[in-house]
């Protein structure tokens, strides 16, 4: 009933992924009109090879050594961060450079049920939370490898796209709009949701190969450069209003 009753008002539709417009279309038929452009990112320069910075080492005081995966964006449960703990603590235990951080704003009580988990995991200092950057760059810049974990199934998932501008290899969940970003064992992994256990063997997988971890990377952000990019996505968006 909700549909039918935008749908008088709204003569087109256009959608930020496959995914978005397959989950609308269960409520509805949709046209030809209704179209997908994909969100994007804008395009930085990147020095090649891909150096890591190393803000995460100077806060939490990690060695050189360390090799570092992030998740970052909402701090929800729908976000899957319980299954990124535990996926930590299965890594931690066979490789010991793994270090793991968490990004996003802080929300309680979820922080501190996670901190509650990763003391649990016995897990205090391997992985630690971001706290406030003033860009999702800094972020990036400062990892190796990027998961998102999502339990639902994202309408995009820009986080991916994001990491993605910065050279950076990332395991996804098998979530809605994350699997048009990623390509399967190119430019990232996918796994299962909810599956900690396949989550933490990609992720061990991409942290012990450097050679592997670094070729992703660098496809990733050919992809992105090349699909994701913010000022063609503004285009599309143009010429779709333009056809209205």
């Amino acid at each position: 009933m909700s549909f039918r009753f935008w749908r008088l008002a709204i003569g087109q539709f256009i959608f930020i992924s496959q995914s978005a417009r397959a989950r609308l279309a269960k409520l509805g038929p949709l046209g030809d009109r209704n179209v997908v452009i994909w969100n994007g990112v804008a395009i930085k320069d990147l020095p090649t090879p891909r150096i890591r910075g190393d803000l995460f080492l100077r806060r939490f005081g990690w060695p050189e050594d360390s090799l570092i995966v992030g998740l970052t964006g909402q701090m929800a449960e729908a976000k899957g961060h319980e299954d990124f703990i535990a996926a930590a603590a299965r890594v931690a235990r066979i490789n010991p450079h793994a270090r793991f951080v968490i990004g996003g704003r802080p929300t309680e009580p979820f922080l501190s049920t996670l901190r509650t988990l990763i003391t649990a995991e016995g897990l205090d200092g391997v992985v630690e939370f971001s706290g406030w950057l003033e860009t999702a760059t800094q972020f990036f810049d400062a990892i190796d490898l990027f998961v998102l974990a999502s339990r639902h199934d994202e309408g995009f998932g820009l986080v991916l796209a994001e990491a993605g501008e910065r050279g950076v290899a990332a395991v996804a969940t098998r979530s809605g709009g994350a699997t048009e970003i990623i390509v399967d064992n190119e430019t990232g992994v996918l796994v299962q949701k909810s599956k900690p256990d396949e989550m933490a063997a990609a992720i061990q997988e991409l942290l012990s190969n450097e050679r592997i971890r670094e070729e992703m990377g660098n496809l990733a952000r050919a992809r992105i450069s090349e699909s994701f990019n913010l000022a063609r996505q503004c285009e599309e968006f143009r010429n779709a209003l333009a056809c209205i």
